[in-house]
């Protein structure tokens, strides 16, 4: 499909040090009464984002992660 909104894509993946990152998004809940907040993070794998996510998070548990595409939106969402 091609990317037909009115700005350039996003980078939505890069190399470092030999090997190539991708952009992630985590799904997760901050409150149970509260709409899905969404986190974002460069990692090599779904795996990767998801070790990042429980690093950086504050005790909240992820229940989706999907990769980014160019044009800013997700691919499908996977449930964790």
């Amino acid at each position: 499909m091609a990317n037909t909104m009115n700005h350039s894509p996003i980078k939505t993946k890069r190399d470092a040090d030999g090997e190539t990152l991708f952009r992630f998004r985590i799904e997760y809940l901050a409150d149970e009464n509260c709409e899905p907040m969404k986190w974002g993070c460069w990692a090599y794998s779904f795996d990767h984002a998801l070790d990042l996510f429980a690093e950086d998070d504050e005790g909240y548990e992820p229940t989706r992660i999907a990769k980014v595409r160019e044009d800013n939106s997700t691919q499908v969402w996977q449930k964790v």
